[in-house]
């Protein structure tokens, strides 16, 4: 089933040399969520490596949940051979699914395995109170001073590398070209209905996708 999200935002977290680090999908909280428990460990290295406050996010708004799986997908594939940094795990889609586990996290999850509903009632309270009291937290900080202007920030640097000239890999024909589109993906409209005709894979229109 697929979650209600008010918005489809694709998102690209940045180092503060600009290299994106990081490519996901989500609404606009999950996009500026860096919770330990919901990051993996290369994601948050570079996070402490470079600073929260250095670090800038792209939000790229999808008009459809399957807009957004696709445009995460293909952004994966390009940054993975552009970028030495990427943290992604999975091919994305569909968050942590596909992601290969080490026998080492096998063995540390196996004693744990549906254990939360074999635990007491009293137990499982005491968890759920926890969740609940961290949430809380992290609405408090989010609506606090640091907390609205730090998102801020991010917001506004996230605007202004929105329409920043930059250089890509054409999907089809491979070749370098510059634009200023947030959504480029093919050099020229030849390349993008070449590129539909081989594969079968709506994308919007090529006025939106080219330079």
């Amino acid at each position: 089933m697929t979650p209600r999200v008010t918005q489809w935002f694709v998102y690209h977290y940045r180092r503060a040399d600009g290299r994106v680090f990081y490519v996901g999908k989500g609404g606009r909280d999950r996009a500026s969520d860096i919770s330990p428990s919901r990051r993996n460990p290369y994601f948050l290295r570079i996070i402490r490596k470079d600073g929260r406050d250095n670090i800038t996010i792209d939000l790229f708004p999808c008009a459809t949940h399957a807009e957004a799986v696709a445009l995460e997908c293909s952004d994966i594939q390009k940054y993975r051979q552009l970028s030495d940094c990427l943290t992604n795990q999975t091919d994305g889609g569909d968050g942590c699914t596909g992601r290969a586990m080490t026998e080492k996290m096998r063995a540390a999850f196996a004693p744990w395995h549906g254990s939360f509903h074999r635990l007491s009632p009293s137990a499982q309270e005491n968890i759920r109170q926890g969740l609940a009291v961290g949430r809380m937290k992290a609405r408090a900080w989010k609506q606090s001073t640091e907390g609205v202007l730090h998102l801020e920030a991010l917001g506004q640097a996230g605007r202004i590398l929105l329409h920043q000239e930059r250089s890509l890999v054409c999907m089809h024909c491979h070749e370098t070209f510059i634009t200023h589109s947030a959504k480029a993906k093919m050099c020229s409209s030849r390349c993008w209905q070449r590129h539909r005709r081989s594969v079968g894979t709506v994308y919007p229109s090529p006025k939106r996708v080219c330079a």
